[in-house]
């Protein structure tokens, strides 16, 4: 046979690949390898010597084999492959002594065939791709037919006997030729596009079998071999997948795992492709870097150990990537989870853009991790922890999607789209702009937003609050957009830059403003648990009512008392005549508290506190009135106690 390697060729990883992984030595007389997808890799290899024989009478009773051994071989790497005990040998019985033709059926049904298997552990996969090397020798002593055919059958899991490749069942297979060695490798040509899969504690079991003609009826020969002094070792390749076992990666060296016990004694060279189907990853103190690292598969993978470098990580199947590294990692390219779940062990192990498809899982548990750019379409995000980002771009295409932990980066956007409904329930601190562009954002309970955010609302979306909030300001251009506050108390104006809002404020709770910058509002809104005015300017959007005998239902500041205790209101009309279409009223009760400013410097906007809708004005203390611009007052003012000071120039 081929002559034993001491060692075979260096292994990587391939790009596009599985592991290629190698056992470096032969065992007795079998090799093992593991490999790549790529056809003509060798998995599995019996190295049977020149004088192995098969002997029998002409009754087709074996009387001796010889040249065998090493018939049972476990080789700790989830195959074990057996041949025929000496007592059975390689069968034999059809080879030499039939002299009547005889089928497939009735070589199998005789015991006249050769006959090797390979057992797959638990924990592993067993995936055949094609027949590497298997030739036989058919001696030209004694007398017979010269043209007998060889077919190739196999038995997974004990089910029935299937052919292999050439040939129909019971027909045809190869034909063999006195003294002349025959290549059978055509016999496992199909597996190529249908690979042989053996499952984990399945079996395999092959049987050559010769029929359709008479062998030599004098005692010779058929045996595995091109030529009588130099047989053709028996091959077969495919991939060996390790579905839950330990794997490790060591750096510092220039190869991941040499010399130890990690990826199956297979070598991994620093800035390849890395494909892993399960199983446990140990990177070593040295760390590693990796062109890429694929996890695919159903069985879970952990990786931890020292942080590595990697072009990214492309996670699919239905199993979960936990990282558990105890140092920070570097992605490039970031991650894609196109399905199952990514897990974080621990803090700190995520880098790069996050990615998530429809259906997937995010599992922060409590800890707290920071990505680029994030993207979730339709993902779960489970666990109390905190993941940060420099981007948030959320979809939810139907239902609800309840998230309690907590997204957070300094200026970071946070974008929702989609039909349904996100509720953000944990304590977030992104500090950018919160955009809806479709269905419903909520909150669940107090504060869940930071308080420089600015809150905005598209075109028909909704933001619904589930607790009090601070936030920076209001901002949507949308007159069907809306932000719902419910029965809860919303201050805006932690954000000093000046926006608008066009949309409906809903709800019954009071709307505070504080902060030096200006909140326009337009003519929409309909919340009624009143507006406090403290500080910063409120402009009002437009025109409003032509005079105080003409209410027009335009509500800048909500239906509910105006509460006035500092700060200034102005109009953004041009016109200085109420009487025109360039006055704003407003037709809120007021509460004067302190007072407030009328319009600003620059704009000729009047203002005009209305009788039209039935409200009236409390004097709760001392105030000043500083009519920049100018202000008529149409309500009667209660409060004796107190008085008014004006002040400015109008």
């Amino acid at each position: 046979g081929f002559e034993k390697l001491n060692k075979l060729l260096s292994t990587s990883v391939y790009g596009g690949n599985t592991v290629k992984k190698t056992i470096a030595s032969i065992l007795s007389s079998l090799l093992i390898a593991f490999h790549g997808s790529f056809a003509g890799s060798v998995l599995i290899s019996w190295d049977i010597p020149t004088g192995s024989t098969a002997t029998g009478t002409s009754a087709g009773t074996v009387t001796a084999v010889t040249g065998l051994s090493g018939t049972q071989i476990t080789l700790g790497s989830g195959l074990t492959a057996t041949a025929a005990t000496s007592s059975s040998g390689w069968g034999g019985e059809n080879f030499s002594g039939w002299t009547a033709v005889k089928t497939l059926t009735d070589a199998l049904a005789a015991g006249d065939f050769f006959e090797w298997s390979v057992s797959v552990a638990t924990g592993y996969s067993l995936s055949l791709d094609g027949i590497g090397t298997l030739g036989m020798f058919r001696s030209a002593s004694g007398a017979g037919n010269t043209n007998n055919s060889i077919g190739l059958y196999y038995s997974i899991g004990g089910s029935a006997y299937t052919l292999a490749g050439q040939g129909p069942s019971g027909t045809t297979g190869v034909t063999t030729t006195a003294g002349v060695g025959t290549s059978l490798t055509g016999l496992g040509s199909s597996w190529a596009t249908t690979p042989l899969s053996v499952g984990e504690g399945q079996s395999i079991t092959f049987r050559l079998a010769a029929f359709q003609g008479n062998t030599n009826a004098t005692g010779g020969t058929l045996r595995f071999g091109g030529t009588a002094a130099n047989n053709v070792d028996l091959s077969l390749t495919g991939f060996l997948t390790a579905l839950n076992a330990p794997y490790a990666w060591n750096g510092g060296a220039g190869t991941w795992a040499v010399g130890t016990g990690g990826w199956d004694n297979g070598n991994w060279v620093n800035g390849k492709e890395a494909n892993v189907s399960g199983g446990t990853l140990t990177v070593g103190a040295g760390g590693v870097t990796a062109g890429a690292v694929n996890v695919s598969g159903s069985t879970n993978t952990l990786i931890n150990g020292t942080g590595f470098n990697a072009a990214g990580i492309s996670k699919s199947g239905a199993s979960t990537l936990e990282l558990a590294n105890n140092s920070a990692n570097s992605f490039t390219n970031g991650i894609s989870v196109t399905a199952g779940t990514l897990k974080t062990g621990v803090s700190g192990v995520l880098n790069g853009s996050l990615t998530m498809s429809a259906g997937t899982t995010l599992d922060l548990g409590a800890t707290t991790n920071s990505a680029g750019n994030v993207s979730f379409t339709d993902t779960t995000v489970n666990g109390g922890g905190t993941l940060n980002g420099s981007s948030f771009a959320v979809a939810v295409t139907s239902g609800t999607n309840i998230v309690s932990a907590s997204f957070g980066g300094s200026g970071a956007n946070f974008s929702k789209t989609g039909s349904g409904e996100l509720v953000l329930a944990g304590d977030n601190q992104f500090s950018g702009t919160l955009t809806v562009n479709g269905g419903v954002l909520s909150t669940s309970g107090n504060e869940r937003i930071h308080n420089s955010v600015v809150l905005a609302p598209g075109t028909g979306a909704t933001i619904r609050l589930g607790g009090n909030e601070s936030v920076g300001a209001l901002s949507s251009a949308a007159t069907s957009s809306s932000i719902d506050i419910g029965a809860n108390n919303l201050t805006i104006g932690y954000n000093t830059a000046s926006n608008s809002f066009s949309g409906n404020l809903t709800g019954t709770g009071i709307v505070t403003k504080v902060g030096t910058g200006i909140q326009s509002f337009g003519t929409n809104n309909t919340w009624t648990g009143g507006f406090v005015l403290k500080d910063g300017n409120v402009r009002i959007i437009g025109n409003g009512a032509l005079d105080t005998n003409n209410q027009m239902q335009t509500h800048a500041l909500g239906k509910g008392t105006l509460t006035l205790e500092g700060g200034a209101i102005q109009s953004s009309s041009a016109g200085t005549d109420l009487n025109t279409t360039t006055g704003r009223s407003l037709y809120n009760s007021v509460n004067l508290n302190g007072g407030f400013t009328s319009g600003a410097a620059g704009e000729v906007g009047r203002i005009a506190i209305s009788t039209n809708a039935g409200g009236s004005t409390i004097l709760s203390k001392n105030s000043t009135l500083n009519t920049v611009g100018n202000l008529q007052w149409y309500q009667a003012i209660d409060g004796s106690a107190f008085t008014i000071t004006k002040t400015g120039v109008a």
